[in-house]
């Protein structure tokens, strides 16, 4: 009986409820057994959810570990499921020259940095997935070769089971309820947002805010706004189909550079039968059928008419509600996506066990020193990128000049982020000193700008 073997920096939200669907659907099928390693945290729920179903979890187990390099290197099939985290890299890293059958399932849409797919990614696994038919125009898919692409590149779009969203009843109340539910920072929100959303005019509109970990900050702009009597902001919530029962309208104005993908809620709000309005980006774009389940909007100006439109026209919404439930029940089926992955494990077991292979980007090769520093900058992949962080870290032990500090201030929402990618996040899990040291400075960056 084949094994496969899940590797995932942590098992969290989102992204977990995927593989909590894929990994039930998959152990429902009498051929498989599947084991769970997580670098980093597994949370209560995902935890909970293991014991109960008797499934096999090594959680916060170092990339390093000799144990785990062999049972990674005994099993059947390695699903490795992957984002820019700083303990996946360093795992890429030790692992290299051991031998492997590996499929990489990106959790990212790899646009822009720091969630570009470097090419020592793209290569390491024998089969490459992508979460988003939009990924494939992405620069770094794109240049590849086409015998690569065609060999080794698949798409899967990654689906949680929608059957309690699909029962949901909607929740009598007055006005219009408009929700987001997601990250609440402008690390993937649009810097807009709230203007987007307190710029609607119609009557009787109230916005629901669910999600973390910038809530507060967020908050308060609303209030400093004028706009606190109109936002209902609620942290991270736990029981996401109570809260679109409540929504008449889901909005997601993401920033146009946002890593997302798959966009789970998306697809939840569409099963619970909740018209979406969201920006004209690469991975909304893909999973909203404007016109049909809501409307993709060119621009914050737009964003703010489509709400209008919407709160204004309860007919148009219970089309468009009806389309979005037809919609995800019969195109974003956990049991599609299920199948899909069948295929390509199937046709993995063909491949013979191949040594793995990774390296660094000869570039900044002067900070051998320091090999986090070159996982964090190999991570970047995006030139213009790199120089500015590769200029920071020369000035090591030194005070940063002025440019350089206005560079780094240059920098997307994304790079202030605690996770995410960001140095932090980095310095948090790598030890180095000049990760440290720049992240100090980044952080008291934030701090003189508010």
């Amino acid at each position: 009986m084949p094994n496969i073997l899940h590797i995932t920096p942590h098992f969290g939200g989102g992204v977990g409820s995927v593989l909590r669907g894929l990994i039930d659907e998959l152990g429902s099928i009498d051929g498989f057994e599947q084991e769970i390693v997580t670098f980093d945290f597994i949370n209560e729920q995902s935890s909970e959810w293991a014991k109960k179903r008797g499934h096999r979890v090594k959680s916060e187990i170092s990339p390093l570990s000799p144990e785990l390099h062999a049972i990674v290197c005994a099993a059947d099939i390695v699903h490795l499921h992957f984002w820019n985290h700083p303990l996946t890299y360093l795992f890429l890293q030790s692992f290299s020259g051991n031998k492997a059958r590996v499929v990489m399932w990106a959790h990212c849409n790899g646009a822009h940095a720091p969630y570009l797919f470097p090419d020592a990614v793209l290569t390491f696994p024998q089969l490459f997935v992508t979460t988003s038919e939009y990924s494939a125009k992405t620069k770094n898919i794109a240049s590849q070769p086409a015998e690569w692409r065609s060999a080794h590149l698949r798409n899967i779009t990654s689906r949680c089971d929608t059957a309690d969203f699909l029962k949901i009843t909607p929740e009598k109340h007055s006005g219009v309820v408009v929700g987001y539910v997601g990250t609440v920072d402008y690390c993937k929100m649009h810097r807009k947002s709230l203007d987007m959303l307190g710029a609607v005019s119609t009557p009787d509109v109230r916005f629901v805010v669910c999600g973390g970990d910038s809530h507060e900050v967020i908050q308060a702009e609303t209030c400093a706004k004028g706009w606190g009597n109109r936002f209902d902001f609620r942290g991270k919530v736990s029981d996401v189909p109570a809260v679109l029962a409540e929504l008449d309208i889901f909005a997601y104005p993401l920033t146009k550079k946002h890593y997302g993908t798959g966009e789970q809620v998306l697809v939840e709000a569409m099963a619970a039968g909740i018209p979406q309005v969201v920006l004209n980006n690469g991975p909304e774009s893909y999973i909203v059928r404007n016109g049909v389940t809501g409307i993709v909007a060119d621009g914050p100006e737009e964003f703010t008419r489509a709400i209008e439109r919407l709160a204004a026209d309860p007919k148009l919404r219970r089309e468009m509600g009806e389309n979005s439930r037809r919609h995800a029940a019969g195109q974003c089926s956990i049991n599609k996506m299920v199948d899909e992955w069948n295929v390509i494990y199937g046709e993995l077991l063909e491949y013979p066990k191949k040594e793995c292979d990774f390296e660094c980007s000869p570039y900044g090769a002067e900070m051998q020193d320091d090999p986090a520093v070159l996982l964090f900058l190999c991570s970047l992949v995006d030139r213009e990128v790199q120089d500015i962080f590769k200029e920071a870290f020369s000035f090591y032990t030194r005070i940063l000049p002025e440019i350089c500090l206005q560079k780094l201030s240059s920098l997307q929402d994304i790079y202030f982020a605690q996770g995410k990618g960001s140095i932090h996040q980095y310095a948090q899990f790598l030890d180095s000193k000049k990760l440290r040291y720049l992240s100090k400075i980044m952080l008291e960056l934030v701090d003189s700008n508010p």
